[in-house]
């Protein structure tokens, strides 16, 4: 139905195109050799220097710079460059950060003395009958914290 209302001088190459046997001219690509470069880690414009003299700061660009083909994919306005890490590197990061750690917390031991409060004592045996407890054997179980300076309980 669309074939119809195509103009014909198109449809005509469109179909001699695709009923015709012979092979199409190759072209040569890159046209423009500028082009024939591979993009390298310091072709994104993220992850050049910031602190850089730029002719165009915000972009990170000097003025009559080569652009690539793929100028849209290196740009600074494009999706994050994702940077990854070796495992050699993280591990080195990670053992670094835990020994600092502990050297700083081994430090810091060294200006506290004690305990930060003193345990509480109760008197009475460490309130074992008010705890709960019916007998010598169950005030062993039922007491707190011994006060050494109160007397004794009295099971009587």
């Amino acid at each position: 139905m669309l074939a119809r209302f195509a103009r014909p001088s198109v449809r005509s190459v469109s179909l001699a195109r695709f009923n015709s046997h012979a092979a199409p001219a190759k072209a040569t690509k890159p046209a423009v050799k500028e082009f024939t470069q591979q993009a390298t880690q310091e072709d994104y414009y993220q992850l050049r220097s910031p602190y850089a003299k730029w002719d165009d700061p915000q972009n990170r660009r000097n003025f009559n710079e080569p652009v690539s083909d793929k100028y849209d994919f290196y740009e600074m306005w494009t999706a994050d460059v994702y940077t990854t890490t070796s495992d050699k590197q993280a591990v080195r990061w990670f053992l670094t950060y835990v020994g600092v750690f502990a050297g700083a917390c081994y430090g810091l031991s060294f200006l506290f003395d004690g305990k930060i409060a003193m345990p509480r004592n109760y008197p009475y045996g460490g309130l074992a009958r008010e705890l709960g407890a019916r007998n010598a054997e169950e005030a062993e179980i039922y007491r707190s914290h011994i006060d050494k300076s109160a007397p004794p309980a009295n099971f009587d």
